[in-house]
């Protein structure tokens, strides 16, 4: 009797076990879903972005202000061309 006990209480660490480590994949699964979906709406901000900026006539005043930007940070480089 005690061996019967012994044999169904390693079956059902077994299957304890088992659920955990089912458990730890699909939070896994869920996880990578839900950081695929995060770069790809990331992605799409930006392409929107780039789309609008080379679509208008915002471009110049884009490299303006990325200009402007790198001689506030970096003094040193105001000698180097884009």
């Amino acid at each position: 009797m005690n061996i019967l006990l012994m044999a169904a209480g390693l079956r059902a660490e077994s299957r304890l076990e088992k659920l955990r480590s089912e458990q730890y994949i699909l939070k896994s699964l869920a996880a990578s879903l839900i950081g695929g979906s995060v770069i790809l709406a990331a992605t799409e901000v930006v392409v929107s972005f780039c789309t609008v900026i080379r679509d208008s006539s915002v471009l110049p005043l884009f490299i303006f202000f990325l200009t402007s930007l790198r001689s506030v940070a970096y003094p040193q480089c105001d000698d180097l061309q884009l």
